[in-house]
């Protein structure tokens, strides 16, 4: 059985507080590796200057560039070494890329099967000349990137990109997204050609405005202009739940100054806001603090009805006063019951650390990690787990889980450390601006499957940077399967998990008699819960079981309940429910891609092509590079990751001088790997 080859990390390895190893030449090794390795990526750290030479122009259109607009996917799916969790590297290209720069958006579209991100790359000559920095879109099992034209009444609309540059998906719909100039309110759709159509009219027109919180989870979307101490600012509140009367409408504005009375609050600072979000309650409330959005605000947030009453506006947290403790980074669950937040436990007790406040009875509810793991940093809850959260505590070296991403759990359990970012904070230039997009902030997947993060680790320089996530768990199977006899056949029928938004389809398995691995039976989309077998054998035994696909190519790695099924005389039916839950029962590897062959294009750079692997459980392929021998499937010879359906690889950083040797596994979704395939270079 074909298997990874991780490293063990020997005297020779030095593990530095940032997560990266320095690593000294092994025997047999023709070359040193480079000075500075994170996830023991040897191969793909040597390569990190070679991104500056990313080609372009003709050899791009010709190698890079799909029929239908896309560009080759720039996955790398490799474990951490520490901890073993999955992660991905989204994007690779020596620029810019990043799906926000604020902790209030995601990433995601409604079901998990999108990302957005935004980048100054370049893509090619017309949509680099157009705008420097550009939206794209990229499928959620990493492939089918694509750079987004917005198009309004049929002509290219840059502006709205200009102006909003961050991307706010639809609550509900994963196909819509909004924007905001100086004069309108947008919804745009990302498919069909992005078109884009004018929502609301925003008065009076001129004014720099932006979407700064994630939508409502009524959808209700927040508009706000830009403070200014020349005119008064106003929030705009539009409906967007398309079963609402007043759909697609306007239903609020009002200015920001509210003259408040508090003795620690400033009504001189009134007229501008630092941070603003919905608390996620079913009745659309608010939090703000007043102050410059560049700076630091007001110590001292208000919690506002959506209607902006005045008298109905109450303290929700401050520094120096109230009754609760002051939420440094909060991050509201669904439902807006419960805040996770950087700070004390109770006000005054000194416990700083990670904690979670139940807003709704006002009480401390649990400390996650204290002071000496996890005093600071940015969470993420904006999808709709509200029993588990991540958390990117700072990268200081006073925090024993600084610079990780972690798993935080209700249940109390200490959190779980799921991977090192590795990310460098930007020194910039006297009198400039921190480049914030380098901070790995954290995002929350809708079903809370995965945590996206951006990180500058492969990149050859501070300033660049890309998009990363990490696997918590696999998506839960369905509930409570059952079967019931219909004609010759047995019905099947499920009941989905409480997070099921991200998923795609439902996998039916089955073993018949005494065959000792379930295979794949048939599979149904999300909307369809039951699923017809038929016609079955008489005196046969059959045991059927469900798992959930999400989008992203993620598996189940438990089973539903298993059914057995045992088939009598005239098809009548003994069924049982034989067990409750399974793992590891598909022990059965892919089959590996065939026929690969290369196209020697120009020194270093290399066209793969190989037929697909036939399995129909495949998810990805590896590709391993050596420039001395056949490569052996450890990360330190990874080069890349190609998503089920890609059967092409344009590798432009291999040696000019040396002859090219390549490997290519299959992967399966619960991790079985084929045997590989090889191109060695006459």
């Amino acid at each position: 059985m074909w298997r990874r080859c991780y490293p063990v990390l020997t005297s020779l390895s030095l593990s530095l507080f940032m997560g990266y190893t320095v690593l000294f030449s092994a025997e047999g090794e023709s070359e040193s590796p480079p000075p500075v390795v994170f996830f023991n990526l040897t191969e793909a750290f040597r390569r990190l200057e070679i991104i500056k030479e990313k080609p372009r122009g003709e050899m791009f259109r010709k190698y890079l560039l799909r029929s239908d607009g896309t560009v080759q996917p720039e996955l790398l799916i490799f474990k951490d070494p520490e901890t073993g969790r999955e992660v991905w590297r989204l994007t690779h290209d020596f620029s810019r890329n990043t799906p926000h720069c604020h902790i209030n958006r995601s990433p995601w579209n409604s079901n998990g099967s999108l990302f957005a991100f935004n980048s100054d790359r370049w893509f090619s000559e017309e949509t680099s000349s157009l705008s420097p920095q550009r939206i794209f879109l990229l499928n959620a099992d990493g492939s089918g990137m694509r750079n987004l034209t917005p198009r309004l009444d049929g002509n290219p609309f840059l502006d709205i990109i200009a102006y909003a540059r961050h991307v706010v998906w639809d609550r509900d719909d994963p196909n819509l997204m909004y924007f905001v100039d100086r004069e309108w309110f947008y919804q745009a759709q990302a498919v069909n050609g992005f078109p884009v159509e004018r929502i609301g009219r925003l008065e009076p027109p001129g004014r720099r405005r932006e979407i700064y919180s994630y939508p409502s989870d009524n959808d209700i979307i927040m508009v706000k202009d830009r403070g200014s101490q020349e005119y008064q600012a106003c929030l705009y509140f539009f409906d967007m739940k398309k079963n609402s009367p007043n759909y697609r409408k306007m239903i609020y504005s009002y200015p920001f100054t509210m003259d408040i009375n508090d003795p620690f609050h400033k009504k001189t600072e009134e007229w501008h806001i630092h941070d603003i979000t919905f608390r996620r309650d079913p009745g659309d409330h608010y939090v703000l603090n007043y102050g410059p959005f560049d700076k630091v605000g007001e110590p001292i947030f208000f919690d506002f009805p959506l209607d902006g009453d005045r008298e109905k506006i109450r303290l929700s947290y401050a520094e120096k006063h109230g009754m609760r403790p002051y939420f440094s980074h909060p991050a509201w669950a669904a439902g807006g019951e419960l805040v996770a937040y950087f700070g004390e436990g109770e006000r005054g007790d000194k416990c700083f650390g990670l904690h979670v406040w139940d807003y709704k009875n006002d009480r401390h509810l649990v400390e996650l990690a204290d002071a000496a793991e996890a005093g600071g940093g940015h969470i993420a809850w904006d999808g709709y787990d509200r029993e588990n959260f991540f958390a990117s505590p700072s990268q200081v070296k006073e925090y024993s889980l600084g610079g990780k991403i972690i798993w935080a759990h209700l249940d109390g359990r200490k959190p779980d450390m799921l991977c090192t970012t590795n990310t460098k904070w930007q020194v910039p230039p006297p009198g400039e601006e921190h480049d914030y997009c380098a901070i790995a902030r954290p995002a929350q997947s809708p079903d809370g499957t995965k945590c996206f993060f951006s990180s500058t680790a492969m990149q050859p320089e501070i300033g660049a940077y890309d998009c990363y996530l990490v696997v918590a768990r696999r998506p839960a199977p369905p509930q409570e399967l059952s079967a019931v006899g219909q004609g010759k056949g047995v019905l099947l029928s499920w009941k989905p998990h409480d997070l099921s938004r991200e998923v795609k389809e439902y996998h039916v398995y089955r073993i018949v008699n005494d065959v000792n691995s379930f295979l794949l039976l048939g599979t149904c989309p999300p909307e369809k819960l039951t699923y017809l077998d038929e016609p079955l054998e008489i005196d046969t035994t059959y045991y059927y079981t469900v798992t959930s696909e999400e989008f992203s190519g993620l598996e189940s790695d438990r089973l539903s309940p298993v059914i057995e099924v045992k088939v009598g005389k005239d098809y009548k039916l003994q069924i049982r429910t034989s067990l409750q839950t399974g793992q590891r029962w598909d022990n059965i590897l892919p089959e590996p891609p065939s026929r690969l062959k290369a196209i020697k294009a120009e020194p270093g750079k290399y066209f793969l092509e190989w037929e697909a692997s036939p399995s129909a459980d495949l998810r990805y392929y590896d590709i391993y590079y050596s420039p001395d021998s056949r490569p052996p499937s450890g990360q330190e010879y990874l080069i890349a990751t190609l998503p089920r359906g890609e059967t092409s690889f344009f590798d432009w950083g291999a040696r000019k001088n040396k002859k090219a040797h390549y490997a290519i596994i299959a992967v399966d979704k619960q991790d079985n790997l084929s045997e590989p395939v090889f191109y060695d270079e006459p």
